[in-house]
Order: C-alpha cells, then sequence, then structure tokens
C-alpha cells in the first residue's frame, strides 16, 4: 500500500485534541506492550471511523434494517408487557384504596390517623378463634398429644 504525504491546516483545539489523543495511546500501548499510533495513524482511524458512519446513515443496508425491527420488535414486546404490569400494579393500588375508602366510610370508621391505627392493630375474632379451632381439630386428629404442645 503506497502511501502519500498530505498536509492541511487545523486549528490549536484540534491539534491540542490529536495530541490528548496521542498521550492516550502511548498509556494504552505501554499497559499492551505494543507499539503507540502516530499521529498520520490516529487521523487515519478517525477518517475510516467517520466514513463509516457516514456509509452507515447513508446506504440502507438490508441486514441493519432487518436488526432495527428485530430490536425494535423485541423492545415493543417487553415494554408493553412491563408497561401493562405497571398499569396493572397501579389499577390495584387504586382498588385497595377506593375499597378501604368505602369500608371507612360504610362502616362509619374515623378517617383520622388514630381511628386508623386502632382499626389495624385491634384484635379480630377470627384472630383468636382460627387458633382454637386448630387445636381442636389436631386433638381430634391425634388424641394422645398434649394440650400444651397444640398450644
Amino acid at each position: 500500500m503506497t502511501k502519500e504525504v498530505m498536509t492541511f491546516r487545523v486549528s490549536d483545539e484540534i491539534q491540542s485534541k490529536l495530541t490528548h489523543l496521542m498521550q492516550l495511546d502511548q498509556e494504552t500501548a505501554v499497559k499492551m506492550n505494543r507499539k503507540p499510533k502516530g499521529k498520520s495513524e490516529i487521523i487515519t482511524d478517525a477518517i475510516e471511523s467517520y466514513y463509516l458512519s457516514v456509509l452507515a446513515d447513508n446506504c440502507n443496508d438490508p441486514y441493519m434494517q432487518r436488526l432495527e425491527i428485530v430490536f425494535e420488535r423485541v423492545f415493543r414486546k417487553y415494554m408493553s408487557g412491563f408497561i401493562r404490569s405497571l398499569n396493572a400494579t397501579n389499577i390495584l393500588a387504586r382498588e385497595s384504596k377506593e375499597y378501604m375508602r368505602l369500608l371507612c366510610k360504610g362502616l362509619n370508621i374515623d378517617r383520622a390517623k388514630d381511628g386508623v391505627e386502632r382499626l389495624l392493630y385491634m384484635t379480630l375474632p377470627w384472630d383468636i378463634l382460627i387458633p382454637e379451632k386448630v387445636a381442636r381439630e389436631m386433638r381430634v386428629k391425634n388424641p394422645e398429644a398434649e394440650d400444651e404442645e397444640l398450644m
């Protein structure tokens, strides 16, 4: 491959960026035990990258179009499922809140904080009846068991 000499002018800012890229490549080259790139190699790499990006934007490669379609379908499928799940959770939360509001209104329960806390922590009849019923059923199935073991 033959190489030609090119001369062109760039601003101080571009020269500073090129110098910085050379320093970064120097550090990487030392770590990877290879020869660092020079100015012409860095500029060549930059032109290659830019060339490929321009071609990718300008040319509608059928393979790339298929990839985009597949990614879009997969993304849309999973995102729509996620959004449906969020909506369902939101609906359940709203329904629960509405049921609690109706329950409080129907039972004429004080909606103040103290009243709601009292309602949440009060002992209900089934809290006592269920363990007693389970203990009775266990005694019927296993008459040898002592009462102390069941409670």
